[in-house]
């Protein structure tokens, strides 16, 4: 069975592993300072607790860790030892509590996260996974609309593959957003997580979902629609009137006075 390492021990980090460990894999959860675990660890027998350096030597590592850490978690890990291993990507660029109800990123309109560990790691295959989940439905999560459908990304179609066939094992669908790149500014992608892809609420998924508004991919998607599909009102022309209105008004027939002998 695939062993997997946990570089985290916070809630995402601690629901990972456990749940892995759940579906038979040999797991390891990495922390900076293990013995905060232990009563953790009592009730998740199947998880072996150690440092960064232990869950790297996993054969597939997750990364689980505030945004923020994830480059220094890394380097801590051990760049080496992740070196053309599958890592998954679970991190949000979360700059810190919310303005307004609006969560702050420290990424840009054209800046992903993973964009930036890929440069700083460019011989580990990285994978866009579990962002845009929260922690109580990553393993085997139970909705009224049936299966649902996660986004993943990254630039190595086979690690996609891994990833993909590790999340049917948990409960998930996968739909590919291709290869890792920056967020246009008008729609932001799995690789930087900022959008869900369902509807944890309703329990809707792509192919069934109970509200019609669907964004790009066909994932089913709740909340304002992404600002380049807003409709344009036509221009107007100062004595004309809006464009719309010209080009479709009914031209007048003909005269008859040049045609007749």
């Amino acid at each position: 069975m695939t062993s997997i390492g946990v570089i985290g021990s916070g809630q995402v980090g601690q629901t990972l592993a456990a749940g892995f460990a759940k579906h038979g894999h040999v797991v390891t959860i990495g922390s900076r300072t293990p013995a905060k675990l232990a009563e953790w660890a009592e009730s998740a027998p199947g998880v072996k607790v150690g440092h960064f350096t232990d869950a790297a030597q996993a054969d597939i590592v997750i990364l689980a860790v505030q945004g923020g850490a994830a480059a220094e978690a890394l380097e801590v890990a051990g760049l080496a030892a992740l070196a053309g291993k599958v890592v998954i990507d679970t991190c949000n660029p979360i700059a810190g509590a919310p303005v307004n109800g609006i969560l702050p990123y420290f990424t840009g309109p054209n800046d992903a996260l993973m964009q930036r560990l890929q440069a700083l790691a460019p011989d580990v295959r990285f994978v866009k996974a579990f962002s845009c989940v929260g922690s109580g439905l990553m393993i085997d999560p139970a909705l009224p609309g049936g299966r649902p459908t996660m986004f993943i990304c990254g630039n190595d179609a086979a690690a996609k593959g891994t990833v993909t066939e590790l999340l049917a094992e948990v409960g998930w669908d996968t739909e590919d957003a291709a290869a890792s790149r920056a967020p246009a500014p008008s729609r932001r992608s799995a690789s930087s997580g900022a959008r869900p892809v369902f509807c944890a609420t309703t329990g809707c998924t792509r192919s069934r979902c109970s509200r019609p508004d669907t964004a790009w991919g066909g994932a089913a998607r709740h909340g304002p629609p992404p600002l380049g599909s807003l409709p344009r009102r036509p221009p107007r022309h100062p004595r004309l009137g809006p464009a719309s209105a010209r080009q479709c008004a009914p031209r007048p027939p003909p005269s008859r006075a040049r045609c007749d002998p």
